[in-house]
Formats: structure tokens, sequence, C-alpha cells
């Protein structure tokens, strides 16, 4: 690990010797998913949300033996581009299983998935033709279906969750993404979101597919003294 001259990070998670506090929260998150509970995590921006994720993620790969994955997908601005990302956080998280290519290439046979590589990152790449409808729920299921056949659980973390609101006929997509999470067996799933009132309209609207469907926990200050 590279040695950090500003103890005091303001941006990326590093590691846990340079993680400050959040024990509670950490534990709560821990407990959450070993007993088979969601979160859901709200804050104001800039109150560590993200890196609590990737602390809690971390531990529960190193000490619980999980799968993490963190699927950002603030930039996500129709459902193909959705299923792209999360394809291809599969496709980085599951690289070192033999076979993963093909493995992974093989649930999405349907939509004719197309490789990429990147001769200076070393990173492969998943490309999707558009799809529309069918296409987008076929995907969505080869999606879980992946990591429901994996030997080992999932942790799993959606930021900015509130995202799908804005996407092609968000309501079906939601809905579908509600049953699929439903049906879950080996996957845990944390949502976040920094648009606070739009991400707990999801979870706390009784016309919503989302709704109390998760553990809420809302992240405060870390206090003075600590």
């Amino acid at each position: 690990m590279r040695k950090i001259e500003n103890p005091f990070l303001l941006n990326e998670y590093v590691s846990v010797q340079y993680f400050c506090n959040r024990e509670k929260e950490t534990k709560m998150l821990e407990e959450a998913a070993l007993n088979g509970r969601d979160v859901t995590l709200y804050a104001l921006r800039r109150m560590g949300k993200s890196g609590l994720i990737e602390h809690a993620g971390q531990r529960m790969a190193k000490k619980h033996g999980y799968i993490y994955m963190y699927s950002d997908i603030y930039y996500v601005t129709e459902s193909t581009e959705l299923i792209e990302a999360l394809a291809n956080q599969i496709l980085r998280n599951l690289k070192n299983s033999t076979g993963w290519i093909e493995k992974i290439l093989g649930y999405f046979k349907s939509v004719s998935p197309m490789l990429s590589y990147d001769d200076m990152t070393g990173v492969t790449q998943i490309s999707l033709t558009q799809m529309e409808g069918t296409k987008v729920q076929q995907s969505l299921d080869s999606v879980f279906q992946i990591l429901e056949d994996q030997p080992k659980p999932v942790y799993w973390a959606w930021d900015e969750f509130q995202q799908l609101n804005q996407l092609d006929n968000s309501e079906g997509l939601i809905k579908k993404i509600r049953g699929l999470v439903q049906k879950s067996k080996n996957i845990r799933f944390v949502f976040s979101g920094s648009h606070t009132s739009m991400l707990l309209s999801m979870f706390n609207s009784s016309k919503q597919a989302f709704y109390r469907s998760t553990q809420l926990m809302e992240l405060n200050e870390i206090e003075t003294n600590d």
C-alpha cells in the first residue's frame, strides 16, 4: 500500500489504516448484511457516505468472505447504460475466477455482447447494443443470476440509487429491480444517494416498489472529540 503524507483524506477511500471512526455505523452495516437485511444509507453531502460503504464492503470481504461490489450509477442516463455499468462491475470483480470472461458472456448471449480490451490499462469492457423492453429485463435477470450463482455471498452497494428515476421507463425498471432484489438469496444490498429526499421517497412512499423494503440508516457528523 502506498504511503499517504496527509492522513486527512478528502477524496478516495484508501484502506482501514486511513479510515477515521465510524465503528458503530460500520458494525450496523455489517450486522444488517449478516442478518439478511438490506440497507438504505442516507446523509447530507460530504458526510463520508461512500467511504463508509467502501470500508464496510472491505470488511465484509476480508472478515466474512463476501464478494464486494460497488456500482455508482450517477452518470447512467438510459437503461442500456445501466446494464453495461452493472455487467462491467461484475467483470472487474470476478476476473480472477477460471474462465470468467466466457462464463459472463454466456449469460448475455441473447443481447450479443461485444468485448473490448484496453492495452494500456489492461481493462476488459463489455459493450451492449441499444436495448428496449424485454431485452432490458432479460439482461437484468442475467446480471442478478450471475451473482446468485457465485459460490460466495455478495455484498452489493448501489450508489446514487435515485438516478433510476431519471431513466427511460423508470417505473417498470424499478419494479423489475425490486422483484429481483426480493428474490435474491445470495446478495445483500446497500442503496445510497446524495439526493436524500428523492432517495427516501423511493422507500417511504406506499406508491413506490421499494416501500419499506430496507432498513433506513442516517449518517451524521463524527463527534468532535472523536
